[in-house]
């Protein structure tokens, strides 16, 4: 790890957290340089850096930096969510739906698997589709696919078994998510028998 990385990438977050996004901007820029050539790395610092840039007001420039972060090897699948949702926010659904699909892609390697990100796409995809229509918002055979995956993960996954009752605020949130699904799977079938 280069020297003095860590205590700058953390001056950077402490400036992000406290709305100080032009002292954020600037501390990351300086991690760019430090962890060039170190790409696990440098993948989260354009991550980092798209975000202070992104909620700064800056959409394109963050939108540069995502597709960064998402371009370095092995980057994770998160960061093209963040790409997705910036995307959203300028108003290109047609960029979101792509970055947002290539975030499930990423996610479906093994070394990636993780079942939050299929929630935080599926949002962005949902975003998109008020814009764009059902029709061009989902694939509609990906998103039962995931659905069906990430089932097959939680109740597989020892790392999901419980051995203690969920709290309230848990099962609510676990609710709202199956809703959500629930409505996608609605409007799917609508999409389905309308063909």
């Amino acid at each position: 790890m280069p020297k003095g990385y860590e205590q700058l990438f953390r001056q950077a977050e402490a400036h992000l957290a406290r709305g100080r996004y032009q002292d954020a901007i600037q501390a990351f820029k300086q991690c760019v340089e430090l962890v060039r050539d170190h790409p696990e790395l440098l993948a989260a610092v354009y991550d980092n850096l798209a975000m202070a840039y992104h909620v700064s007001g800056d959409r394109d420039t963050a939108i540069e930096h995502f597709r960064k972060a998402t371009g370095v090897e092995n980057a994770h699948p998160m960061f093209s969510v963040h790409l997705a949702t910036a995307y959203n926010d300028r108003g290109d659904s047609r960029s979101a739906v792509e970055a947002a699909l290539s975030a499930l892609r990423i996610n479906a390697a093994p070394s990636c698997s993780e079942p939050s990100i299929v929630i935080f796409v599926h949002k962005q995809l949902r975003r998109a589709s008020r814009v764009l229509g059902d029709k061009y918002g989902y694939d509609w055979d990906l998103l039962l696919r995931d659905v069906y995956s990430t089932d097959k993960l939680l109740n597989g996954d020892p790392r999901f078994v419980r051995e203690s009752k969920p709290s309230p605020s848990e099962i609510k949130g676990l609710l709202n998510v199956a809703d959500q699904l629930a409505t996608s799977l609605r409007h799917a079938k609508q999409a389905i028998a309308s063909h």
